[in-house]
Formats: structure tokens, C-alpha cells, sequence
């Protein structure tokens, strides 16, 4: 075979091991793209027949599977699952194996949708979120219990959701009837049975212990309660502007926050009560970096409610006519905010800071006084271990930041579901 010899198109060469070239004429072959020869077939002695071996066909869209079948989505298996979800007696047995999560995802999402269309809110993160603990609990729970290799977290998830059908039968029945009664308490007690025992007869059939059924239901029967914001909170975070030559600055920052929080306040209470009259008011948790000291001006207006309009940290500055917008008061010498609100470390603390130039207290934490009871808190470092390790400031090896932690433990007071009051007081 010449290198440099020119070949027609309609000819080919094929090599076997030993490099020996076969001629051949493509006017011999079947010129059909939807085959190809095998690589073994190459190999054979000169003269023999060449037969191209069909494969697979590449076919057009018509013949592709549908995108669910390609989503890994049986809806078939999904609605045998819902099916023998909505058993209560069981006598439909359990369907194991092939667990799948958009069932359950699909569940949640409707669930969600029906507690919109109540008259509630979209609250899809948060289900979602408690859906996904609940299925970690659970699932250290069986694994725990069995060692089975049916139990697995996506397993435990596709169970319990599933088994959440009932509750979303409740949710599409509130939707149309007032269940805000004992005829409701009755109906959703009915369900969170219904869905407890349907994951635990589940749950008993993966390890084949039926000792445990009623054992495992009582989890179930806790996962699967409906729950509801009894009390609602706002926690509010805030940074402070931090030179201290700018204490105006500093005053009118947080003059500015209390006008904005009881405006938020009033629009929260408003949307709640639209939708439950029994809404208990909203209560404030305001902490943050204030970058103020205990006898700031900032401190005294969050404690006290109201701050002279000659304080000393306005510096003599022009500031009334504007500021007198946002206070809630109309009295022409102090500005005054709408709450009630108490600092939880109120002599706790030495220091809440603690750096080699500077130390002392200006992280805080307030509360509504009249609703919240401060139980516990997190208290400071014992001063002779700053001595014993010569911790002249910091961060430091072993307190990684120079702003020590605040924990507080509350408890709300039993008037605050009674109380018409949030700690808001009516303009002066």
C-alpha cells in the first residue's frame, strides 16, 4: 500500500493485527447509519463477507420516553402509595422498596398551598424545614431500634410523608368548613391517629417487629401534629454606629430603629388578627452591638422610653424639628418611643467588650417587660481568669472575639395571651 497513492472515495482498507491491510469497496456495504460493525469483525482473513451488525436504532422525539419517565417519576407508584396511605384498617398491606421524595415534596406543597387558601400564610420553608428534622429524628430513632438495611433517611422521609396524607385531607377540608371548634379538634385528632399508625405500620413491616408498632407510633403521632404559632415573636439584631465622637449619630440611629420596628409591630398585628381574632399581640426582642455605654443616651432611650431633647449626646445640634416625626409623643423638650422594653444583663456584666484599649459594656439585649420574664442567662468570665492568663485583650487563643456572648432563657408571662398590649403605648 503506497502512502502517497490517491484512493476513490468508494474504497476503504482494514487492518488486522498483523497490520495487513484488506481492500474493500463501500459499494459492497449496506450504507446504513443505523448500524456499524463490530471491532471483532475486522479481524478476518482476506475475502471473507463483512456483515454490519445491527444495534440500537437512533430514533426521532416521538419515540422518546416521557420526561417524567426520565425525572425518575412514576406517578402510578405514587398514587398506590397515596392509596394506601388514606387505609386506615392496613388491609391493604405496605408497599416497600423504591422510595421516592416527590410524593412526599408534592404532599407538602399542597399542604401549604390548602393552609394559604384557609386563610393562613405561605409558610412552605418552614414545613419544609420541620418535614426534613422530623425525618433526621426519626430516622436516628430507627436506626437505633433496627439494623435493617430498609431504613435509610430517604426511606424514613418517604414514609412520613406519605403518611402525612390524612393531615392534608384536614387542611382541604378547613378550606371549606370552620374547624376552629371541637368538631375540628375531633377531626384532627382523628387524622394525626390516621397518619401515626399508617407510618408506623410502615416502619414495623421494614424490620418485621410487630412488638413495636404502637411504640413506634407515638413519634409518628408527635410528627404529625399540626402546629400553630401561638405566640409570636420579633427579634430584631442590630449594629450601632461605632465611634464614639458620633454619639449623636448613634441616638438617632436607634430612634430611627424604634420608629421602624413599631411600624412593622402594628402591620404584623393587624395581618395576624385578620386572620385569627384570638392572635395573641407580638412581643419584641431587641439585642444587638449598640456601641453605647449604660449611660448613654441610646441606653436611656431604650429603657426609660424617652430622652430629653437637650441631651448631651445631641451636641446642641438642630435635630427637633425632624426628629419630632418620629417620636411618639407630641411634647416639644423629649422624644419618646412606643414600648415597654427592660435590659435582661441590667448589672450582670462587666464588660461586654473586652479589647486591650477598651473595655466595657455595650451589647445588649431588651425584652417587653410587661409579657416576658427573663429565667436565666449566661453570665460573665470570672475576672481572676483574665489575671491567671494574662489576657490583656482580645480576640484571644481561647475567646475568639472581642465581643463576649449574650444568652438569655424567657419565659412569656401567662397574661401575655390575655394582654391587648404588646408593650406598645398610645401616642402621648
Amino acid at each position: 500500500m503506497n502512502p502517497n497513492q490517491y484512493y476513490p472515495d468508494n474504497s476503504y482498507f482494514v487492518s488486522d493485527d498483523n497490520l495487513n491491510f484488506h481492500a474493500g469497496s463501500y459499494s459492497n456495504y449496506d450504507q446504513n447509519f443505523d448500524s456499524y460493525s463490530q471491532p471483532a469483525q475486522l479481524n478476518q482473513p482476506a475475502g471473507a463477507s463483512w456483515q454490519p451488525t445491527p444495534t440500537t436504532n437512533f430514533t426521532g422525539e416521538e419515540d422518546e420516553p416521557p420526561l417524567l419517565e426520565e425525572l425518575g417519576i412514576d406517578l402510578n407508584k405514587i398514587l398506590i402509595r397515596l392509596m394506601h396511605s388514606l387505609d386506615p384498617t392496613g388491609k391493604c398491606g405496605v408497599v416497600l422498596g423504591d422510595y421516592d421524595v416527590i410524593g412526599p415534596i408534592a404532599l407538602y406543597l399542597t399542604y401549604t398551598s390548602l393552609l394559604l387558601l384557609a386563610g393562613g400564610k405561605l409558610m412552605f420553608s418552614y414545613i419544609y424545614g420541620l418535614a426534613v428534622l422530623t425525618s433526621v429524628c426519626m430516622y436516628g430513632l430507627l436506626w437505633a431500634m433496627t439494623d435493617s438495611s430498609e431504613v435509610t433517611l430517604t426511606s424514613t422521609f418517604s414514609v412520613l410523608g406519605y403518611s402525612f396524607t390524612p393531615v392534608v385531607l384536614v387542611a382541604l377540608l378547613a378550606v371549606f368548613v370552620n374547624l376552629k371548634n371541637i368538631f375540628g379538634a375531633i377531626i384532627v385528632l382523628a387524622a394525626v391517629v390516621w397518619s401515626s399508625m399508617n407510618a408506623a405500620r410502615v416502619f414495623v413491616a421494614m424490620f418485621g417487629n410487630s412488638d413495636q408498632k404502637y411504640l413506634m407510633a407515638y413519634p409518628c403521632a408527635i410528627i404529625s401534629l399540626p402546629s400553630e404559632v401561638q405566640q409570636p415573636i420579633l427579634v430584631c439584631t442590630a449594629h450601632i454606629h461605632w465611634d464614639p465622637e458620633f454619639c449623636d449619630v448613634k441616638l438617632i440611629q436607634i430612634m430611627m430603629l424604634s420608629n421602624e420596628l413599631n411600624t412593622i409591630l402594628e402591620e404584623a398585628n393587624r395581618n395576624y388578627r385578620n386572620v385569627n381574632h384570638h392572635q395573641p399581640p407580638i412581643q419584641l426582642l431587641l439585642c444587638g452591638d449598640f456601641n453605647s455605654l449604660p449611660d448613654s443616651g441610646v441606653i436611656e432611650f431604650l429603657s426609660a422610653g424617652k430622652v430629653s431633647s437637650d441631651h448631651q449626646d445631641f451636641k446642641d445640634l438642630q435635630y427637633k424639628t425632624l426628629l419630632h416625626k418620629i417620636s411618639t409623643c407630641d411634647r416639644p423638650n423629649e422624644f419618646m418611643h412606643s414600648f415597654k422594653l427592660s435590659s435582661a444583663y441590667e448589672n450582670i456584666m462587666p464588660f461586654t467588650n473586652y479589647t486591650f484599649n477598651f473595655k466595657g459594656i455595650i451589647d445588649y439585649i431588651f425584652y417587653t417587660r410587661q409579657t416576658m420574664t427573663p429565667l436565666g442567662l449566661l453570665g460573665p468570665l470570672a475576672p481572676e481568669w483574665f489575671k491567671d492568663n494574662k489576657v490583656l485583650g482580645c480576640p484571644h487563643p481561647h475567646i475568639p472575639s472581642d465581643h463576649f456572648p449574650l444568652l438569655v432563657e424567657f419565659e412569656l408571662s401567662p397574661n401575655a395571651h390575655q394582654s391587648n398590649s404588646n408593650g406598645l403605648i398610645g401616642r402621648r
